[in-house]
């Protein structure tokens, strides 16, 4: 039985269909040992078809006689000679190193810079244009790939994020740590004489009450949120001690508030307005209507502003 070896990498095969399947794969073997363009051996299997088909004919040769396949292809070499050449044809064509197996040069190639081994150490980073520009191009491509990449990550969390958003809407809480003042030290460092002056040209008996509100509920200054009312009907208020909420007495704690609010007022009120002359004189008095409107408008100022403070958002 014939033997098929190919001139260009001395594939060998006792089968022509399998000889005709290597020339005709999609990737080409290398020309290792002889530069023959496929073609050529194609048309060479073709004319030991036609050699096999005419000694057919001949009753004393059946089959394909030795000679004929030397005179077509290179000789086979013997069994110790295709050990060796086995060994030797797996050269990597870049830096020229040795491989026994097809799938270790394969393996080699993709990590080889270009150096032989002996000149490993001496020119390790020294490439061709040619290789640079490749090493460039490939850089650039992964370079735009992981971009890419990162931007469809992106785009799906924050989808992700707006989902979340429209499904949980004013369930989201934020907690904010909060810490509280004293009752009877409260913040009052922006508080100054021209927002008096203001809050005296809206009426003298609507002063008290929006001072306080401007100090005990000012959403810039959480930290003077420090009474509450828990229920209208009760006669109890809950202060901050400066460490817990307590109860207290509610009349003697608004009584405290408008008494410091009105001390607030005067320090800082310069004269000159009649209606609050007049009633900084019915306050001083203890007119019964004045107080308890005072005290009034200061109570429901207090359950239309107050809010719930928890543990959770308060440090003590």
């Amino acid at each position: 039985m014939p033997i098929y070896i190919c001139p260009r990498c001395r594939y060998n095969t006792k089968i022509r269909t399998h000889m005709t399947n290597h020339f005709n794969r999609k990737r080409k073997c290398k020309a290792v040992f002889n530069d023959i363009s496929i073609e050529d051996c194609l048309k060479k299997l073709q004319n030991t078809k036609r050699t096999r088909e005419v000694k057919k004919t001949s009753k004393n040769n059946k089959i394909l006689s030795t000679n004929n396949i030397i005179n077509t292809f290179p000789p086979p070499p013997s069994s110790a000679n295709i050990s060796s050449e086995t060994k030797s044809n797996f050269t990597c064509p870049t830096c020229n190193k040795l491989f026994t197996r097809n799938d270790n040069l394969k393996r080699h190639q993709k990590i080889c810079n270009g150096t032989p081994p002996t000149e490993k150490n001496e020119c390790k980073n020294i490439y061709t244009k040619s290789e640079v520009e490749v090493l460039l191009e490939n850089m650039n491509l992964d370079h735009l790939k992981r971009n890419q990449i990162n931007q469809i990550i992106i785009k799906e969390l924050r989808h992700q994020i707006n989902l979340l958003m429209q499904n949980q809407g004013s369930n989201i809480t934020y907690n904010t740590n909060i810490m509280l003042n004293a009752f009877g030290q409260e913040n009052t460092n922006y508080i100054d004489t021209k927002f008096i002056e203001k809050l005296i040209k809206s009426g003298p008996l609507n002063s008290i009450p929006l001072l306080l509100q401007h100090i005990h509920f000012n959403k810039e200054h959480n930290e003077n949120h420090n009474i509450m009312i828990p229920n209208k009907k009760s006669t109890f208020a809950k202060i901050f001690n400066g460490q817990n909420w307590q109860i207290s007495d509610k009349k003697k704690t608004i009584d405290d508030m408008t008494d410091k609010a009105y001390a607030m007022i005067n320090e800082h009120y310069g004269g000159n307005n009649t209606y609050m002359n007049d009633f900084k004189d019915k306050y001083d008095s203890e007119n019964p209507s004045v107080n308890k409107k005072v005290l009034r408008d200061t109570e429901i100022m207090i359950l239309n502003n107050q809010s719930n403070p928890t543990k959770s958002n308060l440090i003590k």
